[in-house]
């Protein structure tokens, strides 16, 4: 019969495997644990989630198309003026009154308005306003839109007419 060495005469071939079996064991609990922690993790994380989907959907607006950006009223340019009396140049003043209306955002100070005014002028008419083309060029002088407004009309409209500018 074959009998068992005593414990204190043990193999040292067992020694290491009951020692490899302990940390083998060791380690079984430390992934356990891990996975453990794992899933509870996971289940914070699943909850936190619902929790944001739930808050998200209470509070945010269903998304809407995108809308084209918004563009001004788009008027033509007044045609040219060339110095003619009378009804031409009441249609010259109404067409420039209206571009300046629509283009605010553009001709927002008197000297954009003078250069934009200025600029649809010729002929005897542009001959006329030199003395404004300066004034315009000078950035140290003061220009008054509402000062070229009276000469043109004393200049070029009917006098007994209502003033069509303003």
């Amino acid at each position: 019969m074959h009998c068992k060495p005593p414990s204190d005469l043990t193999d040292p071939k067992d020694a290491k495997l009951a020692k490899v079996q302990a940390q083998l064991a060791e380690l079984v609990t430390v992934v356990n644990e891990e996975r453990k922690a794992r899933k509870e993790l996971e289940a914070q994380l699943a909850k936190k989630e619902a929790e944001l989907v739930a808050t998200v959907a209470t509070t945010n607006i269903p998304p809407q198309a995108p809308t084209a950006p918004v563009k001004g009223l788009k008027i033509g340019a007044p045609n040219k003026f060339d110095g003619t009396h009378g009804a031409k140049a009441e249609v010259f003043i109404k067409q420039v009154n209206l571009y300046i209306l629509a283009n605010q955002h553009l001709l927002s100070t008197d000297r954009a308005i003078m250069v934009f005014i200025l600029s649809y002028l010729t002929g005897p008419a542009s001959l006329w306003a030199q003395p404004w083309m300066r004034k315009v060029m000078c950035k140290t002088e003061t220009i008054k839109h509402d000062n070229f407004v009276t000469q043109f009309n004393a200049m070029y409209c009917d006098t007994e007419k209502k003033n069509w500018w303003r």
